[in-house]
Order: C-alpha cells, then structure tokens, then sequence
C-alpha cells in the first residue's frame, strides 16, 4: 500500500528541490543537453528525492512521492519559462523590432517559435515526465533498500 503521510516539510521541500534542479537542467546550456535524452533528467531527480528526503523502501510510494513532487515542480518551471518567453518578446517589440508603431514584422514569428516551444515543452511534459519520475522514485526506493 501507497503511504503518503510524509510532513508538509517533506512535500515542500521535494517541490523546491525539483524546481531547482530543473532549472538547472533547463537554464544551464551545457547541463541543458541532458535534456536531449526523454525522461533521463526526471529519473535523476526522482531518484534524489527519494533518496536524500524519504527513508521508504517500498517501491510504490518512493514512485508516487517522485511523481507528484516532481509534476509539480515541473508545471511551475513551465510557467516560468512561458512567462519569460513572453517577456523577451514584449522587450523585442518595445526595444523597436521594426519601422513605425507597434510589433515588427519579426516579433509574429518570434510569437510562433515561441509557442511551438511552449507545445513542445507541454507534450514532454505530459508524456515523458511522469514516466520518467515514476521510474526514478521507484530507483530511489530501491537504492534506500539495498543501501
């Protein structure tokens, strides 16, 4: 059985935790390229919450642990990247992107790259990330056994 009856101390800090190193994976360029690989980074840090924050060994509740700590983490660093995304865009547009009033002819294409990024961002987060902090808080559970 699933035991989730961790601290409100636990849950806060598995979240900041994740978000700190997901923006460290996301934000550092060259640590950025880990990220090539689908799922590899949420096996990591799954695995380093459950490890260094849960003392279980049983495998369904490092994963379930992993994954709610870690989508959340993971909904939040979306965010924040969308919202700088958007603020870059606006500062290119009042920066004068182009002639006269208003946005410039580049600033429409920045807003499609942009929001195909966001959608990228949005389908891996859907599909690979669960997988991937499922598959880690499961290692990590198993690492606090066999430690």
């Amino acid at each position: 059985m699933v035991d989730l009856d961790h601290p409100t101390e636990t849950w806060l800090l598995g979240v900041a935790a994740a978000f700190g190193a997901l923006a460290v994976f996301n934000f550092v360029p060259l640590v950025s390229l880990i990220g090539l690989l689908p799922a590899f980074k949420e096996v990591l840090i799954g695995a380093g919450l459950v490890v260094l924050l849960l003392d279980t060994t049983e495998l369904g509740t490092g994963a379930v642990y992993a994954l709610v700590v870690g989508m959340a983490a993971a909904v939040a660093v979306n965010v924040v990247r969308f919202v700088l995304r958007l603020v870059g865009l606006s500062m290119m547009g009042a920066a004068g992107a182009g002639p006269g009033p208003g946005p410039g002819p580049g600033v429409g294409g920045s807003l499609g790259v942009a929001t195909l990024g966001v959608l990228t961002s949005a389908v891996g987060l859907v599909l690979f990330s669960p997988v991937g902090y499922l598959a880690g808080g499961a290692a990590g559970a198993w690492l606090n056994e066999n430690a």
